[in-house]
Order: structure tokens, then C-alpha cells, then sequence
């Protein structure tokens, strides 16, 4: 997965996404219970329910409340919930009178309304993190719980495994899909995404690895480390940084105030202020430090920052400058197109630097199938712009979110007279086909 500018230097500012500062989906719980929030922000998840299946469903938006209906229109539930997430293994999350549950496809209550939160990946990999009370749980497809909510900090699952704090012992641990414990609450942060066989687990100042079956496989003796990538993870020990293997032998021995994940076989290393560099797995230099900063390798490209003009080019996997620098707030390539900037205007070019979609707009959302959304002023009106550049739909909404499975969610505001002198913003939430036609339901 490529890396956004955003954490590229993550580890050398010292975050962390493990239970020990809150991690961000916790913060999200508390969002998503606020009724302020647009419902686009929570009804865009639930076009992943539309993948496969004879029983897709979409949910349709009438009279302020969400029913769900077959991807032909015929309708399966009445509008009666608040909000609707994405559906999972038959399974999407619906809110009532400001209360989650989880429903099925046919709207039944699996597990009824009295949560005060549901993750919105819910069974992404493994049982859904859910809160109650103000303590988080986990339930399993059925709606039954596989740990009761008791626990005041809690990760969501991450292919089959997840991190929780026990409120008795005031520690940390991870624990599999059945809800067992397999480290014990023995540490004080933990990381449930396992790379390499390998997670990090934090007590005290000193961090290690363990393997799934729980075991504490590389000691607890690092200052600061990396999750593993590409067979290797980058670590500060005794005052001394390098890349160990997943049996905790030091590898390619790097004296850097920071550094990256190997990504494609490639990693950068920061040895002072504007000296960022690249260096392979075995630990020669591709691109010389000379950099201001830079982003990981991503489909074969990556973007370095210059430290004369402060512009952006990129580098291919052996170092040479492909891109001139030329670009402010570059995004990784995807699909083999980047979205860049050029004195505040945003555009997509493509691994040589040409101009795909010419960079003259205020806003550019992220591609996906082949479109994206744009405003020519910002804060102004959005739309759909194909591939090439050429405009689907034009400036009409307020928001839209990215294409899954052939949709994208819409938001229309319109200004209403509510009385003498007073006007009121009415919205409507309605998905977008990949023509740029609207579907929603007849009133």
C-alpha cells in the first residue's frame, strides 16, 4: 500500500496508532455520535456492500430516513433508519432514534439499537469493534457478543487480530477472532497488524516484536521500531538505528536521525536537515542524500522534495530524476496517475510528468474507477471528471465521495424559505452512477 506525504515521517516524529495515545478510531467513535455530522460522511461507507452477491443492497434516502432496496429498485425496507453503513458478510450497521445496530439484509435487527458506536469497517477482518456505555466490545456476525464491552481502549480487528486494554489489570494485550487472549495484559501499547509474522508490542519506554501465537519473539529492548515491511523494520537501539530481520539480527546498520519502510525494495533515509536518500535492501545507496524530504516508493515513483526551489519531483527504483521538480503537494501514484499541484491549482499527470488532467482546478478528490470529483473554486460546487480529464458530471453538489463498485455518494443543498426574512440549507444524500446519472428513489 502506498504512503501519503501525511505519515511519511511518522516514526521520526514519534506517533503511534497503538492503544497508548488513543488511537484514531476511538476519536472517530466520538464523531460519528454527533448529530451535526453530514450523513454523507457515514452512509458512503455502505456502497461496499454492492460488490457481489444476488443480494445486494442499496440504501436509499426518502423523507430524511434511509430503507434499503435491490441494485434493480425494488424495494426491500421502508425508510425508518437514521443512518446506514456499508453491509459486510450481510451485515451493515443502522441507526434509531440516535442508537446503532446491526441489521441484516432484509433490515431485520440482528442485534437491536442500543450501542453507541459501530465501527464502520464492521466485519472486515474478524468481529466488529462496537461501543456501549462508553466501553467497547466486539460482536460476531450473528450479533452475539465475543467480548462483552468492558474494555475503556480497544483496536478494531486487523486480519483476525486485535489489541485491548483490560480495565483491571491497566494493561494491554492481543487477542484472536473467538475473543482469547494470546500475549496476556502484559504491555502498555500493543499493534494488532501483524508484517513479517511479526507485531509490535511497548512496556514502559522499550518495545519488541511477537509472533501470533503471542510469544515475545524479539525481545523488549528497542527505544523506538518500526512495523515490519518487506522482511524488514527499521529500529533505534542503545543510541543506534538499523534494519532488523524478523528474527531481531541487525541487518543493514544505518547511523540516520530517521527513516522509512521498504517499500518495493527501496527505503528513505534522513542523515540531516535537506539530506534525504534511498537505499536498497541490501543497504547501497540508489539516490544520493540530497533531498529536503520524501515519500515512500510507490508504483515505481517517488517523490523528493528539493531544497533550493522547495518543489517536488520523483525518482524511479534506481534514483534517477525522472520528474523534474516542479510540483507543490504531490499524492502518490495510483493506477498510474498522481495528483499534483502547481501555484495552489491541482491536476493528475502521469509517470513521465505529462499533464493528464491539466492543473487548473481548486480541488481534486482521489481517483477511483477512472473518476473524480472536482470544484473549480473552492469551497464551491463539486463534480465528476473522467480519466482523461473530460467532464462527467458537472458543478451541481455539495459533496462527492469516491466511486465503489460503480457508485458514489451525493450530496444537493438547496436554500429554502423557512419564514419572513429566515432561509434554512436542505440537503439530500443520492448516488451516482459511473454515467453520472442520479439514482434515488421516486417521491
Amino acid at each position: 500500500m502506498c504512503v501519503g506525504p501525511g505519515v511519511r515521517e511518522a516514526f521520526d516524529r514519534g506517533r503511534s496508532d497503538g492503544l497508548g495515545r488513543r488511537p484514531r478510531f476511538l476519536r472517530l467513535g466520538a464523531d460519528l455520535r454527533r448529530p451535526s455530522l453530514l450523513l454523507i460522511f457515514v452512509a458512503c461507507a455502505s456502497i461496499g456492500a454492492l460488490a457481489t452477491g444476488k443480494a445486494r443492497r442499496v440504501p436509499e434516502l426518502q423523507g430524511g430516513q434511509f430503507g434499503l432496496s435491490t441494485w434493480s429498485g425494488r424495494t426491500v425496507t421502508e425508510p425508518r433508519f437514521e443512518r446506514v453503513t456499508r453491509f459486510r458478510q450481510g451485515r451493515a450497521a443502522a441507526m434509531v432514534e440516535g442508537r446503532w445496530g446491526i441489521i441484516d439484509r432484509d433490515g431485520d435487527w440482528i442485534h437491536p439499537a442500543t450501542l453507541d458506536w459501530v465501527h464502520p469497517q464492521l466485519y472486515a477482518a474478524g468481529p466488529v469493534l462496537v461501543s456501549k456505555d462508553g466501553l467497547y466490545g466486539y460482536l460476531d456476525p450473528q450479533g452475539d457478543w465475543v467480548l462483552p464491552a468492558q474494555y475503556e481502549q480497544a483496536s478494531p480487528f486487523h486480519e483476525g487480530f486485535a489489541c485491548v486494554r483490560d480495565p483491571q489489570a491497566m494493561r494491554s494485550g492481543l487477542v484472536d477472532a473467538e475473543g482469547l487472549p494470546l500475549t496476556g495484559f502484559r504491555f502498555d501499547e500493543c499493534d494488532p497488524a501483524f508484517s513479517d509474522g511479526r507485531a509490535r508490542v511497548r512496556l514502559g519506554d522499550r518495545w519488541g516484536f511477537v509472533e501470533p501465537s503471542g510469544e515475545l519473539v524479539i525481545s523488549l529492548r528497542f527505544d523506538r521500531a518500526q512495523p515490519f515491511s518487506e522482511g524488514l523494520a527499521f529500529v533505534h537501539e542503545a543510541g543506534l538505528t538499523s534494519y532488523i530481520d524478523p528474527k531481531g539480527h541487525r541487518r543493514i546498520p544505518a547511523t540516520v536521525e530517521a527513516a522509512g519502510p521498504f517499500r518495493e525494495g527501496r527505503a528513505w533515509l534522513r542523515y540531516g536537515a535537506d539530506q534525504v536518500g534511498f537505499i536498497d535492501r541490501k543497504g547501497a545507496v540508489v539516490s544520493e542524500p540530497r533531498w529536503r524530504e520524501a515519500q515512500d516508493m510507490c508504483e515505481g515513483r517517488a517523490w523528493v522534495r528539493d531544497p533550493k526551489t522547495n518543489l517536488w519531483g520523483a525518482i524511479d527504483v534506481s534514483g534517477r530524476l525522472v520528474i523534474p521538480p516542479e510540483f507543490e503537494d504531490p499524492a502518490p501514484f495510483h493506477d498510474g496517475l498522481a495528483r499534483v499541484a502547481r501555484d495552489g491549482s491541482y491536476g493528475l499527470i502521469d509517470p513521465k510528468g505529462q499533464e493528464v488532467v491539466p492543473i487548473r482546478y481548486a480541488q481534486l478528490g482521489e481517483l477511483s474507477e477512472d473518476r473524480i470529483s472536482f470544484s473549480t473554486r473552492q469551497g464551491g460546487a463539486v463534480g465528476v471528471l473522467l480519466r482523461d480529464g473530460k467532464v462527467l458530471v458537472p458543478e451541481r453538489y455539495a459533496q462527492i465521495s469516491s466511486f465503489q463498485n460503480g457508485l458514489a455518494l451525493a450530496t444537493r443543498c438547496e436554500w429554502e424559505q423557512r419564514a419572513v426574512g429566515r432561509q434554512r440549507e436542505r440537503c439530500e444524500v443520492l448516488y451516482l452512477d459511473r454515467d453520472g446519472r442520479e439514482r434515488r428513489r421516486s417521491r
